[in-house]
């Protein structure tokens, strides 16, 4: 990607995007802080510990939910989880403790059900708050990784995960897409720790994902919702590339087609037959322009972002 176009999306995502992702902008590519962007998720954490207030963009008002406290945990293992993060850390783990099932789960939100601008999907019965390993893997595996204080709790994480594994490993057991992103965050949060996924569950899971992907991506791609890679991995480091290397490779020059002349990732959904507000879809292009601009980082061998936006 040529100098030009970098510094298009660069100022472009500068001037749009939420503190929060010019902060982790800053982090990736121009030598910025863990700090700057631990104060940013900060704003979006409640006295409950738990965090809401649109960081999940499609799912907007102040309330806690563990969907958007999943997104938190994600930045916070973005990060390292550094010393400076366990102000934040343990009110999430206490949030973590008050809201989780008996059968070691979360719902997607609750109790307090959606305020504000939000996506129709998330209007569903209060029968159906719970989908399946989705956000519950990452959720479980961030306890774990973090050293949650309760027995109980880390004794339900650890029989939720093992669950879940066991629903990854049996063929005839159906994951949606989403399920298999938690359980992607899931496998790098634990890496490296006694819960660490074995070789044949990290084979099955990109598998699972290889299903799910289209046979190639192209430009129309942008036009329907279809899973990304990036939602499971971000480098050639990642447990998963061995067994999705043609596909990791082949997504590079996909994002590279299909950002806009103004420096932007579009979104390739709405909200159901309504357009995605303008305030979430600004929300959303930045989330999107980082996503991917760490995708196509983690793909280089050298910083070349930082190189050519100095040249």
């Amino acid at each position: 990607m040529g100098s030009l176009k970098l510094r298009t999306i660069r100022d472009r995502h500068l001037r749009t995007a939420r503190a929060l992702d010019v902060f982790r902008w800053m982090y990736h590519f121009e030598e910025g802080s863990a700090q700057m962007v631990l104060k940013a998720l900060k704003a979006y954490q409640n006295s409950d510990g738990g965090f809401g207030h649109g960081l999940e963009p499609d799912l907007g008002g102040a309330s806690s939910s563990p969907i958007a406290s999943a997104v938190a945990a994600r930045l916070l293992v973005e990060l390292g989880l550094p010393p400076l993060a366990q102000s934040m850390v343990r009110p999430l783990q206490h949030y973590l403790e008050k809201t989780q099932s008996a059968q070691g789960t979360w719902p997607v939100f609750g109790p307090v059900r959606p305020q504000g601008l939000h996506a129709p999907w998330w209007d569903v019965d209060e029968k159906a708050l719970f989908w399946g390993w989705n956000p519950s893997a990452e959720l479980a595996a961030f306890y774990l990784r973090t050293k949650g204080f309760d027995e109980g709790t880390c004794a339900r994480c650890e029989a939720a995960l093992q669950r879940a594994l066991e629903d990854l490993l049996t063929p005839t057991h159906d994951l949606t897409a989403h399920e298999c992103v938690s359980l992607a965050q899931a496998l790098e949060t634990l890496e490296k720790t006694p819960w660490a996924f074995s070789p044949e569950a990290v084979t099955a899971l990109a598998k699972r994902i290889r299903a799910h992907l289209p046979d190639s991506f192209t430009h129309d791609d942008t036009q329907e919702y279809l899973p990304h890679l990036n939602w499971f991995l971000n480098g050639r480091e990642n447990p998963l590339y061995p067994e999705l290397r043609e596909a990791a490779e082949a997504y590079g020059p996909y994002l590279e087609s299909t950002v806009t002349k103004d420096g932007v990732w579009l979104p390739n959904w709405q909200w159901g037959d309504a357009k995605i507000p303008p305030s979430v879809l600004r929300d959303w292009q930045g989330v999107l322009t980082l996503e991917n601009m760490r995708y196509l980082q983690g793909f280089r061998p050298d910083p070349i972002l930082k190189n050519q936006l100095d040249s």
